[in-house]
């Protein structure tokens, strides 16, 4: 019943995010506020450099519909990465080539197999300003690096798929490596995603609750498990461990913590941890084994109840992103992208070769 219960929610709140999505669309599907495990350094480290991103219609629309930009984020990182302003041209193509035959494609490959004949139109051409970077706080990071198209794009999903070609136009060097946001599913493993978005929660009465969660087992028909610890040991007797579908940022100020932030838009679903021992057991939710809910993303983040019994002597974990991964091997190809290397001894066109790997990025336009 409890299975049934969940799978149904997890439904209805799949299609309302499909409804609501009619301006935006992050690609790959599920990573608004997921960031991705990868970092990727082009194209947007070089003098002179280029990606093709093939996206499939299924991802954007199998109908027609109108392309106005597209926007990159940075990643989260330790390192900084200074701000600079390039030019670039991006053309767009629909193309009858699949990401599965880009990815099964040999590399180095030539840009033009994959462009297969097709019509190309120029929608970008003059400088993108990309703002500094540094260690984030609160992760992921906004899609602050915007090419807002000076010709819309009209595209029919039923004719074929996206192909976004975007090249450095000028000889101006970047100022160092600046890396941005990416995802990779790799064809020999069956995984989600579990990403930070709050590191350290907050400390009350200098005691705090830490959570800690595998992407391993995030994918349909799978589980979320949910690990807590508490410092020190005994600060924590019971915890409440939420999982939500949406995301916020909630000051808890106002009723008793300050300091303290709820990351989770919705407690859709709760669970009691209680410690022995100082120990809590792992809380876990099982998802339903439906195709659906692949690609589907959630928040999770644990409320320490103290032993005084004080709500003001509460604290509220670190919290977790997560994405619901696909349990097939090898994983369904939507998405892939190629990169242009230029250097003193090689200028070619390369890709993965062990699965999807793109960036995430949000198009923005008309989606039906």
């Amino acid at each position: 019943m409890l299975r049934r219960m969940i799978s149904r929610i997890l439904l209805v709140a799949a299609c309302a995010t499909a409804l609501q999505a009619q301006q935006t669309k992050v690609i790959p599907q599920g990573m608004d506020f997921v960031e991705g495990p990868e970092v990727s350094t082009v194209p947007f480290s070089a003098t002179t450099s280029g990606i093709q991103l093939l996206i499939e219609a299924s991802q954007i629309t199998q109908s027609v519909g109108v392309l106005n930009g597209i926007r990159f984020r940075p990643t989260q990182s330790t390192q900084s990465s200074a701000g600079f302003t390039k030019n670039y041209q991006i053309l767009a193509y629909t193309v009858p080539t699949t990401a599965a035959a880009f990815e099964a494609s040999a590399t180095p490959y030539d840009p033009n197999s994959i462009i297969a004949g097709a019509t190309p139109t120029l929608v970008f051409n003059g400088p993108v300003t990309f703002p500094a970077t540094g260690p984030l706080l609160l992760a992921p990071a906004p899609f602050s690096i915007y090419f807002q198209f000076s010709t819309p794009y009209i595209y029919d999903g039923t004719q074929g798929n996206l192909l976004l070609m975007l090249e450095s136009t000028d000889l101006q060097t970047t100022p160092g490596t600046y890396r941005i946001d990416a995802v990779q599913f790799r064809e020999t493993v069956i995984t989600g995603i579990a990403q930070p978005i709050d590191l350290a929660g907050c400390t009350v009465n200098s005691s705090t609750l830490t959570s800690s969660i595998s992407a391993a087992s995030i994918a349909d028909g799978g589980s979320i498990s949910v690990n807590l610890n508490s410092a020190p040991a005994n600060a924590f007797p019971a915890a409440i461990v939420t999982l939500g579908l949406t995301r916020a940022d909630i000051d808890l100020g106002a009723i008793g913590l300050p300091g303290c932030f709820m990351r989770s838009g919705s407690l859709d679903f709760s669970q009691f941890a209680v410690a022995t021992g100082g120990l809590y057991a792992a809380t876990t939710w099982p998802i339903p084994n439906d195709p659906f809910l692949r690609g589907l993303s959630l928040v999770t983040q644990s409320l320490g109840l103290a032993a005084s019994g004080n709500f003001a002597d509460s604290a509220v974990s670190n919290a977790h992103a997560l994405r619901i991964g696909q349990n097939q091997l090898p994983p369904t190809i939507t998405a892939m992208y190629g990169f242009h290397t230029v250097t003193t001894s090689v200028n070619a066109w390369f890709h993965g070769t062990v699965g999807q790997i793109t960036p995430v990025v949000q198009l923005e336009g008309v989606f039906p």
